[in-house]
């Protein structure tokens, strides 16, 4: 489709707004993610020495191997948690009117933040 159109100022710099705020968006999203991955690491220590001893069985079948993958992974991964990223990250996109302590938090300083305790839950 070829062509020429015509629009108004009005519609023009609406657009333009609509752009300049999806790319707001888009800062945000990439700083969320950035974020977010500071969040947590792995220890795969124990993981990696699982694998090399499953990876140097060579009479092991395609089945075997993945379902000893898969245990050494639920064995010896661990997941590793920044409480301090986490913290701010909370703060950062905590929504302040869902209750009083909502909006403490959003609120906290960063002193008050890193005393507060981080609790995973089983």
């Amino acid at each position: 489709m070829e062509g020429t159109a015509t629009i108004s100022l009005d519609t023009l710099d609406e657009l333009r707004a609509k752009a300049e705020e999806a790319e707001t968006e888009k800062k945000r999203s990439d700083w969320f993610v950035k974020k977010l991955m500071n969040c947590y690491g792995f220890d795969t220590e124990a993981y990696d020495k699982a694998l090399k001893e499953i990876d140097n069985d060579r009479n092991l079948t395609d089945k075997q191997c993945s379902k000893l993958v898969r245990e050494a992974m639920v064995k010896h991964l661990k997941i590793v948690i920044d409480p301090e990223e986490l913290k701010e990250l909370i703060q950062e996109y905590i929504d302040e009117e869902a209750s009083d302590e909502h909006l403490d938090i959003a609120k906290a300083s960063m002193k008050e933040l890193k005393q507060i305790q981080v609790v995973l839950k089983e």
